[in-house]
């Protein structure tokens, strides 16, 4: 995956066997950089997008760099103490018919 300078690293681990890694930096409540994830064939990588409002973070994964057709939306709340305490994940082309709940280890350190 291609590195963001500077920038920290996170996993959601997605309740569907999915770990995707996300490299993102801040700039007040705006949120960019890459994210990726493995497959057995592939590393699949994605430029990313959002931004913070209050507790909540929302993302887009635009997948189309490793010519893969799908924006994986991440939404998910943040809790005081940085940690995520409720996150979803779904493919923007075919909501609302399939979300996944994923969780990260890390804590979430906002600027």
């Amino acid at each position: 995956m291609p590195a963001v300078e500077g920038a920290p690293r996170f996993v959601a681990v997605q309740d569907n066997g999915y770990s995707v890694t996300f490299q993102l930096k801040q700039n007040g409540s705006k949120l960019w950089g890459v994210a990726g994830y493995r497959t057995t064939a592939q590393t699949i990588i994605a430029n990313v997008g959002g931004g913070i409002s209050g507790d909540h973070m929302r993302l887009r994964a635009l997948w189309t760099l490793s010519g893969v057709g799908a924006i994986g939306v991440y939404m998910a709340q943040i809790g005081p103490n940085g940690v995520i305490v409720r996150a979803l994940t779904y493919d923007e082309y075919t909501r609302p018919a399939r979300t996944v709940a994923w969780h990260t280890h890390e804590r979430m350190v906002c600027n």
